[in-house]
């Protein structure tokens, strides 16, 4: 194979390789090839050549890199001027950066960091870090500086000062402007700092528009500079020292009143009575305090009304005045073990237009039910003509609780409850609410809810028997469709057979929407 005079435009082929390789393994005497001296000067020319081209290449190529990455990264930046956003109003946008910070203030503070957190407002902070425009959303909103929440004792051992959380706090109130101001606060006169927190929030009366706030007697003083001031105020939590201090008799929008009764309240207190629809009180109940209900009479548009009550009223007092209200909605939770103290309660009362009633026990103690004085209670109340909702969680036997259904033919919903201590989710019951349109009475017949908290101290088969027979009502149209919530006490016994399962399962798919079952196992 001769070589190339010339190969400036010549590369070697897999045959030029081949030789070469050939003649070196043979060991074949090459002075017969007189070019290859000339050959090999101009392959190191053009292998020079290559690597200057080369050379210029790379250079080249960083330089298109660089022009790559600064062009995607200005196309990026002009991008995000066409963001939707950036396209949003002000006001939406706002709203965003609001739920993006919605966790805070929402609750009282457990430990230093989260009121350090709540106080500097640190999320709102940290998004108006972002960019121009966040930061004039931030700055400019003041509805996202109106929710307070303050734990006073929590201020020493936070990692700034209490003089600069008093700063950030003003900082806060001052961003807010005029905008409706949503106020946690617990504080007592021990702390330094509390009087001078309080009358700083004292100042921005006008503002306050839903208040939880717990203070001592020591603060009661400045408090006063409330008065007349709460045009705005919509819904209060208070202790029954801060209620005490009587300054809240002027409120205009106020409609939802919650008293934790910290301490005696000896009266009355100043409230707006006449205008309030929800009413919520929790404390003890003793022969030297005011009787609670009292309120019922005074609140003659309240429609929702709860009392969760320490009942230590010795069975020797004499009966409460009689309440008459127009309430839809009464919650009672007791810790009472005496019969005649419920005796007297409900004697005490006349509700006409009630919806909803609610008992059950208040902290641990299950409360004893008084199945004359209720059955006293339904009658002059007419609960047969607008009672649909009941709620029982007593020490009630199951043919009390039988009865007491009987007399509420309008009931709609009904939940139940076992404890420990005592049953009332029996076979009996359920046999007494079994519907069956060969009866010429059915209990609860527009029962469209049956929640049961048991511990399944009655039989599947029977049970089973119950949904069939008011679903089937529903079929016949002598009943509400049927739900059925089932929860399970981790005290229980036995679990609820497969079978069962199975057949509520089954029955649930024929029914085609006529029977909801809802199943929770605690354990």
């Amino acid at each position: 194979m001769n070589f190339p005079d010339g190969v400036s435009s010549w590369v070697p082929t897999k045959d030029h390789f081949a030789y070469i390789q050939t003649i070196i393994r043979s060991g074949e005497d090459i002075s017969d090839i007189p070019s290859l001296h000339t050959v090999i000067g101009s392959i190191q020319t053009e292998v020079a050549k290559r690597e200057r081209e080369l050379e210029q290449n790379r250079r080249e190529h960083k330089i298109l890199i660089k022009e790559h990455n600064l062009l995607s990264s200005y196309a990026q930046n002009c991008s995000t001027l066409l963001a939707p956003i950036r396209r949003l109003p002000r006001e939406l946008l706002a709203e965003i950066l609001g739920l993006c910070c919605c966790h805070e203030n929402g609750s009282f503070s457990t430990n230093p960091d989260e009121e350090l957190r709540n106080v500097c407002h640190r999320g709102l902070r940290q998004l108006a870090q972002v960019c121009t425009l966040w930061r004039r959303s931030v700055m400019g909103t003041p509805k996202l500086w109106s929710r307070i929440s303050i734990r006073i004792k929590l201020w020493s051992r936070c990692s700034v000062s209490p003089d600069t959380l008093l700063s950030m706090l003003t900082f806060a109130l001052n961003k807010g402007e005029q905008h409706p101001l949503h106020l946690r606060l617990i504080a007592t006169s021990s702390y330094s700092h509390s009087a001078l927190v309080l009358a700083l929030l004292v100042s921005h009366a006008s503002r306050w528009k839903n208040v939880n706030m717990m203070v001592d007697t020591g603060l009661q003083k400045t408090l006063a500079g409330l008065k007349g001031q709460l045009h705005q105020l919509q819904e209060l939590r208070l202790n029954s020292v801060a209620i005490e201090s009587n300054v809240f008799d002027y409120a205009p929008r106020l409609n939802k009143v919650s008293v934790e009764a910290t301490s005696r309240i000896n009266c009355l207190p100043k409230l707006p009575w006449g205008q309030l629809a929800s009413v919520s009180y929790r404390g003890k109940v003793t022969t030297g305090l005011i009787d609670v209900f009292s309120c019922l009479s005074v609140a003659s548009t309240v429609t929702n009304v709860e009392f969760f009550l320490d009942m230590l009223v010795p069975s020797s007092v004499a009966l409460w005045t009689p309440v008459h209200s127009n309430t839809q909605s009464l919650t009672l939770c007791f810790a009472v073990e005496d019969v005649a103290i419920v005796d007297r309660v409900f004697d005490s009362l006349t509700l006409p237009s009630l919806q909803t009633f609610v008992f059950a026990p208040h902290e641990e103690t299950v409360p004893v039910w008084a199945p004359h004085a209720f059955h006293s209670l339904a009658r002059r109340s007419t609960f047969a003509d607008h009672l649909t909702y009941l709620v029982i969680g007593a020490r009630i036997s199951d043919e009390q609780l039988l009865d007491c259904l009987a007399l509420l033919i309008n009931l709609q919903k009904l939940r139940v409850f076992d404890y420990a201590t005592h049953v009332a989710i029996t076979d009996k019951l359920l046999l007494g609410l079994k519907h069956s349109s060969g009866r010429s009475f059915v209990v609860a017949p527009r029962l469209e809810l049956l929640y049961m908290a048991t511990l399944l101290q009655f039989t599947d088969s029977i049970y089973f028997d119950l949904i069939t027979s008011r679903v089937n009502g529903c079929c016949e149209g002598q009943a509400s469709p049927f739900q059925v919530h089932i929860r399970c006490r981790p005290t229980r016994k036995r679990e609820l057979s497969t079978e069962l399962l199975d057949n509520i399962a089954k029955l649930e798919k024929e029914a085609k929407g006529r029977l909801i079952f809802k199943r929770r196992v605690l354990r």
